[in-house]
């Protein structure tokens, strides 16, 4: 590989030595441009470099139409949305083309960021705003119609000084306003249609939009220009034509570097850009953990995963229950989600490895041959999903593509881990640990949203308060665990005698609620006979030294409608005090409280 750069690099030194025009001093010594565009600074997968990259971010925002009339817009702005006509430049005519677009620019953004901050630079925040990925919340904002972007395109425009005065780092004390001839030239040397993968405009009359345009040389102010000097003598002629001849053969020497370092614009990422992906893991898995939602995990995974590789499409397949789910996928979508599970990713499911195929028959891609590299996210010691990269044709993922994408699966795996160790804890927080019935907790939500419904739609909502009767007799007798035990029993019985849709709860101690979402207090009494007699039934070690013979259940019923829905439970508590009061062992409805 490196053997083939040394003949061009001793025939560009030689010829660079050889040249009689570097030998002639300079007549004047550079004159430096303003706003002269750095060329040290990191390029983009597409080739873009920072500003470029945020003036066609910033020409897609405007053209979608996401910032606020009263927003500061500063005429800096207002220049680059009128300026770049996307209608001058590509053919759309979709929304779809517009996020497609918008998704390919802010990819290149957010690797280029990634690549300042591996130069050493130190991204000021609103170079970091304006580069980084968009939001969900921004994605939600460009799709809808009466909302509008937080981030102001002040912070756009403030960016795009500090990256053609500082390299993308920490701007110099006081922002200039950007130079105007950096902004023409960028503005007209913009290939739109192949930065954003969009078919140009066909209309000939209008082929020189965007084409660039020739301006003549402006002298150094306040000299005047040369003009052209015809040679003295045979001497200068042949002086000419030499430097002429060295001219030519640097110009040979540069198209054979070119065409020996070319490769296919769907080839594979370069070693440079490699090697950014592994340092930029850090920077992945930063912005993984300020994802609010294992939704947007899996969505920075796959734009993370395309751009790692260089692929055209993506998705995420999550596992639940067994069963693989297409759970995101690019604006392009490639993925058939009702034939997921026929392919390369039951495969990587089944054996917890990572495949890379080119195949003609895929039966869960749309357009076919591709390109498929997929890796499992692992976690618990399962597959919790893969990570799918996708690219059009034959061109086959290499090795270090998986390498790659097996880097990134553990960080994803990582962040996706915490949002489901959250949602245990969450779920856990619910539920009685010693019956597995929802907790007071969970019980007051429940009860909340039974009584909001009775209110909306004028439904009746019943409760069921139920005691064990003589609980201390029984736990003073045979000691905590068969106590404990007996409630287990108890709160199983309740469970198997309610209907579906009926939720039991355990409310503290001894005492269990039952919530009846659309029942009449009839309804509620013949479900609480049932509860009543299930629990007499029980066979219980030690029920029968109880009092009566059994252990038994008392149980208070009561209905609401409307506006009283509020005070059921209250109702409800009352009639089980009056049960408890009669006698024990039975099933008091509180309306007939009301009616003695």
């Amino acid at each position: 590989m490196r053997r083939r750069w040394v003949l061009p690099v001793i025939l560009v030194t030689w010829l660079a030595w050889w040249s009689p025009a570097t030998a002639q001093p300079p007549t004047s010594p550079p004159v430096s441009q303003p706003g002269a565009p750095q060329q040290t600074q990191p390029l983009s997968p597409g080739g873009l470099r920072p500003p470029d990259i945020l003036i066609v971010k910033m020409a897609l925002l405007a053209e979608v139409g996401v910032w606020s009339p009263d927003a500061e817009f500063p005429p800096e702005a207002a220049q680059i949305a009128e300026l770049v006509r996307l209608d001058d430049y590509l053919d759309i005519d979709s929304d779809e083309d517009l996020a497609e677009a918008l998704e390919t620019v802010d990819a290149e953004g957010a690797a280029v960021l990634a690549q300042i901050r591996a130069g050493g630079a130190v991204p000021s925040p609103e170079v970091t705003a304006a580069l980084g990925l968009l939001s969900d919340e921004d994605w939600r904002v460009l799709d809808s119609e009466d909302e509008y972007l937080a981030t102001p395109p002040s912070v756009y425009v403030d960016a795009l000084n500090d990256l053609f005065s500082s390299q993308g780092g920490v701007p110099p004390d006081g922002r200039q306003p950007f130079p105007q001839q950096r902004l023409d030239q960028v503005l007209t040397n913009l290939d739109l249609g192949t930065i954003l993968d969009l078919e140009p405009l066909e209309d000939e009359g209008d082929a020189t939009a965007g084409a660039p345009t020739s301006t003549p040389s402006s002298s150094v102010a306040g000299q005047p220009t040369p003009s052209a000097v015809a040679p003295a003598d045979e001497s200068s002629s042949v002086l000419v034509l030499v430097t002429v001849i060295g001219v030519l053969a640097l110009v040979i020497v540069a198209l054979i570097v070119a065409v020996l370092t070319r490769r296919k614009d769907d080839a594979v990422v370069t070693k440079a850009q490699r090697a950014d992906t592994a340092d930029g893991l850090l920077d992945v898995a930063g912005t993984l953990t300020r994802a609010r939602d294992a939704a947007e995990v899996q969505r920075i995974a796959v734009t993370e995963a395309v751009r790692v590789v260089a692929g055209d499409a993506g998705g995420f397949v999550s596992v639940v229950d067994g069963a693989a789910l297409v759970t995101h996928q690019t604006p392009n979508a490639l993925l058939i989600p009702e034939r997921i599970g026929e392919g390369v990713v039951s495969r990587v499911i089944d054996t917890g490895q990572p495949i890379a195929t080119v195949s003609q028959t895929e039966p869960s891609v749309s357009q076919l041959p591709v390109s498929l590299l997929a890796a499992p996210i692992i976690g618990g010691g399962a597959v919790r999903g893969v990570l799918v990269v996708l690219r059009n044709g034959v061109g086959a993922f290499e090795l270090a593509d998986q390498e790659a994408l097996t880097k990134l699966a553990p960080v994803v795996a990582a962040a996706l881990d915490t949002f489901v160790r959250l949602e245990t804890a969450q779920a856990d927080a619910l539920v009685d640990p010693l019956t597995q019935l929802g907790n007071r907790r969970s019980l007051d939500r429940a009860l909340g949203g039974a009584t909001a419904s009775a209110k909306v739609g004028d439904h009746p909502v019943s409760v069921l308060m139920i005691d064990v009767d003589h609980f201390k007799h029984y736990n003073d007798t045979h000691g905590h665990a068969a106590g404990d035990e007996a409630l287990r029993a108890v709160a199983g019985a309740i469970t198997h005698a309610v209907r579906d849709g009926d939720n039991a709860f355990r409310f503290g101690g001894e005492e269990f609620c039952v919530v009846l979402p659309g029942a009449t207090e009839a309804d509620a009494v013949v479900v609480g006979e049932r509860v009543r007699d299930a629990v007499a039934s029980l066979d219980i070690d030690g029920a029968a030294e109880q009092p009566g013979g059994a252990l038994t259940v008392s149980i208070g019923a009561a209905s609401a409608i409307g506006d009283q829905a509020d005070a059921v439970q209250a109702s409800a508590d009352d009639a089980l005090y009056a049960a408890k009061a009669s006698g024990r062992n039975r099933v008091v409805s509180a309306s007939s409280l009301s009616a003695d």
